[in-house]
């Protein structure tokens, strides 16, 4: 990973996404990369689309790697780009937070309504996914429980 640090600053957006997503799902809980994964994510924050997004936030979370500055960032920018989210996207951040219990209100209004746009499209993972999460942090949004169900 130190080389990887060394050149954290050359790291385009989907590069961090893609690096991340793979310590995790190899579950390699490498601090010192992850975090500075984080920072360089924020630095790119403008740059980052939905699928980077959610790919950084689930391996976070996956590793049980929680880096606050990280996730607030990543709801601030994911709330204004929400229209981009596709339901794997909007499954995987709520799961996302609702493991490190981060109830975050504006967050998951913007995933509840895009959810309610495009629930059709919905795979039944994401349907459990996105159940499990709202349920996990104690959040009844009645139009996404009644889509679900």
């Amino acid at each position: 990973s130190s080389s990887a640090i060394g050149r954290i600053s050359e790291f385009a957006s989907q590069s961090l996404g893609n690096t991340s997503w793979a310590f995790a799902h190899l579950g390699l809980r490498d601090q010192p990369l992850l975090y500075a994964i984080a920072d360089q994510s924020i630095r790119l924050l403008n740059s980052l689309g939905a699928q980077e997004m959610t790919n950084i936030a689930w391996s976070f979370a996956s590793l049980a790697l929680e880096h606050s500055p990280l996730m607030a960032a990543l709801s601030s920018a994911a709330r204004r780009s929400m229209s981009h989210f596709e339901p794997q996207n909007l499954s995987n951040t709520a799961w996302s937070y609702a493991v490190f219990g981060i109830v975050d209100p504006p967050l998951l209004h913007s995933i509840s309504a895009q959810a309610l746009r495009i629930i059709s499209q919905f795979s039944s993972q994401d349907l459990a996914n996105t159940a499990w999460a709202f349920a996990t942090l104690s959040v009844c949004n009645q139009p996404l429980s009644s889509s679900i169900s």
